[in-house]
């Protein structure tokens, strides 16, 4: 096509120097213009061959040489001329409504492209079949049936009249995308329209005041200069702007976050400049798509993930400036963010039921150390102190010395036997613990430790008998590590709500180093902890401290 218009272009410049009556300045703008259209065109086309600008912009350029056909002396060109004669009007208009990215993607737009196509070349057609040229000195029309210079004249105004309310659709339909068009796009618009309107007002300025007006030398020049830099702007625009890279670009780093349906709907709508956008999730209890707040939503574009399952629906408008690419690309994204939140969600989910079934093992544990130590209470205990009474007895009444010394052993035996099966009776689960609370318990332990410790336990309420029990071994691990470990003098327990968790802190004056090793008390702590979505720590500050945070619950 660039090679078609440069003969025509060469033709036309010819004919434009032979036929004499235009200034130099018009045929050498009328050259320069239609030759960067041609120029700037192939360029656009080879850079972007997707991109039907640079194809259109060729057309611009073509249409432009080819009106001064009529300019020829040959009847048949001459003829040829006539039907071209405003070939640059509906081409010009086309490649305005489909920039950039040289596509026609409302149907306004098409329509609007196809009424210029259509009253252009009608009235040209129209206007060669009834005006004979020869009258003033012009080759033979080959088309004419009949001079009639009236109804020429007529057709010239209603091509006037129509040409004037396409021209304002035009700018209507370019102003309501620059308005609606993302930041890139009106970069890209902005230089186009900004040249197109001085352009504008010259060649109306100049229409006004008249070709003998001393204003007109200054204006026509400024027409066609601006003409001239025209297809300079619609090059850099189809280049520089790359609209579904900047969309794609604006979506991926704003859809980062979007941690919710309706997140993710905002992040779109504002990035696509869409208030009207729609996003769902699909339901599979209800084979629908719903919104954020359970509506439906019509499946304009279905979301599918990497196994062709259906995640969610995106409907929007149709936008003129944005090719088929970036439709797909918003979709594809939109897809990946719903995925990654089905998968996060699903992740919870498990999460949430692996630390549920967590706390239910330490439950149960609890609930079976309490079983124990109420049979070992209520049971072996009990018996062994009944032996114990029934040894006393005996032992008073024997008559034999040796005898009672005998059963006075057997007695002591059996005490410490008690007082041993109490203790570890307390240690499986201590009574006072699910009878009085956590502080009770603490200072009890406090109070059966050799080793001086400090109590500082807030007012606490009865909390969950999991998160007593809980912090209540903690403090007794830490205290046994202290006595074995630390030797250390002295040692402080502090108990406290921060928050919605209960803080737990063991510290000692010892020589600290103490580690959560595999295996050991403070290991089996720590997952006990965790399994109560806690954490247990265990830091050296000028001795050891232990730190435990247990939610309530």
């Amino acid at each position: 096509m660039a090679a078609t218009g440069a003969v025509i272009g060469a033709v036309a410049v010819t004919l434009k120097v032979a036929d004499g009556s235009h200034p130099w300045s018009d045929t050498v703008l009328s050259g320069v213009s239609g030759s960067l259209f041609l120029l700037a065109g192939l360029v656009a086309h080879l850079r972007r061959p997707a991109n039907r600008t640079g194809l259109l912009m060729m057309v611009v350029g073509v249409a432009f040489f080819a009106e001064d056909l009529q300019l020829s002396t040959d009847p048949a060109v001459f003829t040829a001329g006539l039907l071209f004669a405003h070939a640059s009007t509906p081409a010009i208009t086309h490649l305005v409504l489909a920039f950039p990215d040289g596509g026609l993607r409302s149907r306004p737009a098409k329509i609007l492209a196809i009424s210029t196509y259509v009253v252009v070349y009608g009235y040209a057609l129209l206007n060669a079949l009834v005006h004979d040229w020869t009258v003033i000195g012009r080759p033979e029309n080959l088309l004419l049936v009949a001079d009639h210079p009236d109804i020429a004249r007529l057709l010239e105004d209603v091509l006037n009249v129509v040409g004037a309310l396409i021209a304002a659709a035009v700018v209507v339909m370019l102003a309501q995308r620059f308005r609606t068009a993302p930041p890139t796009i009106r970069a890209a618009l902005a230089p186009v329209l900004l040249i197109a309107l001085i352009g504008g007002i010259a060649s109306l300025a100049g229409n006004t005041v008249g070709s003998l007006h001393p204003l007109y030398p200054v204006l026509a020049p400024i027409y066609r200069i601006a003409f001239c830099a025209w297809p300079l702007a619609f090059l850099v625009g189809a280049l520089w702007t790359r609209p579904r890279r900047a969309v794609i670009a604006d979506l991926l780093i704003a859809a980062r976050r979007p941690d919710s349906l309706e997140g993710l709907r905002d992040t779109l709508a504002v990035a696509l400049r869409d208030p009207s956008l729609q996003l769902g999730r699909w339901q599979p209890d209800q084979q629908e798509f719903v919104d954020a707040d359970g509506r439906p939503v019509g499946a304009g574009t279905v979301l599918d993930d990497r196994d062709g399952r259906p995640l969610g629906a995106l409907s929007r408008r149709e936008v003129p400036w944005e090719d088929a690419r970036t439709a797909e690309a918003v979709a594809a994204l939109a897809a990946l963010v719903l995925d990654n939140q089905r998968l996060a969600a699903e992740a919870g989910a498990r999460l949430a039921e692996v630390r549920a079934s967590r706390a239910r093992l330490v439950t149960a544990a609890d609930d079976e150390r309490r079983r124990v130590e109420r049979d070992l209470h209520d049971g072996a205990q009990q018996r062994l102190v009944v032996v114990a009474l029934g040894i006393q007895l005996a032992r008073e009444r024997a008559d034999d010395p040796e005898l009672a010394a005998l059963l006075a052993d057997t007695a002591e035996g059996v005490t410490a036997a008690i007082t041993e099966l109490r203790e570890l009776a307390r240690g499986i689960h201590p009574a006072l613990l699910a009878e009085s609370g956590l502080g009770p318990a603490i200072a009890e332990l406090a109070t059966r430790s050799p080793l001086p410790v400090e109590l500082s336990v807030d007012d606490l309420p009865r909390l969950p008998a999991t998160v007593e029990a809980t912090a209540y071994f903690v403090v007794a691990e830490a205290l046994t590590n202290v006595l074995k470990h630390a030797r250390a003098t002295a040692a402080r327990v502090q108990l406290s709500l921060r928050g919605n968790a209960l803080s737990v802190e063991v510290t000692d004056d010892g020589v600290g180093g103490a580690q959560v090793r595999d295996g050991s008390g403070l290991a089996g702590l720590r997952d006990r902890v965790r399994a109560l979505d806690g954490e247990l720590t265990v830091r050296d500050a000028a001795g050891t401290a232990v730190v435990a945070e247990i939610p309530r619950g």
